[in-house]
């Protein structure tokens, strides 16, 4: 009876030490990491197309295939565009596009000596036409063609007709007119030796149209 007393003392003992022990040590508290949710990975949306906000329209076709003549934003935003030189009257045009599977506008160039400023009709022996077509978005890998009177360019055709030529009393700087017309041109790959043509590699614009281009003037007209 003794021993059974003490070993219930012992294990009263125990149980009371154990307890103590237990309410006496901190308790760990649960550190429940808030993890913060992951975005969800994006890509960043292509920009959006410069919007075209030229009063000029510029419409033709290359090698049959209609040609995109807007802006298409990054380098490749300049405008359709014209600049005469009052000394002698020579007009430089340049108007801008290229078949839309195209990286870059192609850049179609015309000179005309002698502009009249007034509706009227040029071709090859007053006027000379480049056509700069792009491998690259950056406008790199330029390869031109022409139609000049050179005989190096034989077989070659332009012509541009203005049907109308006003000057815009609503420019905000310097003296600026208005032109539209239509154009068409059979070109051949330019050569720079100008002896002999190496390639008859050629190209087609047919179908241009362009209105109200913007023209500078550059110096005073007599």
């Amino acid at each position: 009876m003794m021993r059974i007393r003490k070993i219930l003392a012992m294990s009263i003992l125990i149980y009371s030490s154990v307890g103590c022990g237990d309410s006496a040590a901190p308790k760990e508290e649960s550190a429940e990491v808030k993890k913060e949710p992951t975005a969800t990975e994006q890509t960043a949306p292509a920009p959006a197309p410069e919007a075209n906000t030229e009063k000029a329209v510029v419409s033709f076709k290359v090698n049959g295939v209609q040609a995109k003549t807007t802006k298409g934003g990054g380098n490749d935003n300049e405008s359709q565009l014209g600049m005469l030189t009052a000394m002698n009257n020579q007009l430089g045009l340049d108007l801008l596009g290229d078949d839309p599977a195209r990286p870059h506008r192609g850049w179609l160039h015309i000179s005309i000596d002698n502009f009249k400023m007034e509706p009227a009709s040029y071709t090859v022996s007053g006027s000379r036409a480049q056509f700069t077509r792009y491998e690259t978005a950056n406008a790199g890998g330029a390869k031109d063609y022409v139609a000049t009177r050179e005989a190096i360019d034989k077989g070659t055709e332009f012509t541009i007709q203005f049907t109308s030529v006003v000057k815009n009393e609503a420019a905000e700087f310097g003296e600026e007119w208005l032109v539209s017309g239509t154009f068409s041109s059979k070109m051949l790959i330019k050569e720079y030796s100008m002896v002999k043509r190496s390639s008859t590699e050629g190209l087609e614009l047919s179908e241009g149209k362009f209105e109200n281009v913007p023209v500078k003037i550059l110096g005073k007209r007599k």
